[in-house]
């Protein structure tokens, strides 16, 4: 089974469309700005504002937070829906099948960042074998 980053050639884009048509259907509009945080969501405007510069998987990590943020304020549970959102249990685990359980190797596999594959691998439920 290929990951997320492989079936899309080696990049995140159709992760982003699926992104943005997340946020199109949601009524969040998208900017960016030059400094500071990497992102920030404004209830009112119902806008999301993304740092310009970062790398791809950092800017759909980000984005994807930031669209956790319309349901909640919490920044838990807004880095839950992200890691949800971003990786799947089978892309998961063909990456930890590939690299062991090092974060940054799976992470780079699943054009995700590091935060969020340790947030997706915390929250899920243990099985037993």
């Amino acid at each position: 089974m290929k990951t997320n980053y492989e079936k899309n050639g080696g990049n995140t884009v159709s992760t982003r469309n699926r992104l943005d048509t997340l946020a199109e259907t949601l009524g969040v509009h998208i900017t960016y700005h030059r400094a500071g945080q990497p992102g920030w969501y404004n209830h009112h405007r119902k806008q999301i504002s993304l740092r310009h510069g970062m790398s791809t998987p950092q800017e759909n990590s980000v984005l994807a937070h930031d669209l956790g943020h319309g349901d909640t304020r919490q920044e838990n549970r807004a880095d839950r829906f992200a890691a949800n959102l971003l990786i799947t249990e089978d892309e998961y685990r063909l990456a930890e099948m590939l690299y062991d359980p090092h974060p940054g190797a799976i992470a780079a596999e699943l054009g995700v960042t590091v935060h969020l594959v340790t947030v997706w691998k915390h929250h899920q439920p243990i099985v037993q074998q």
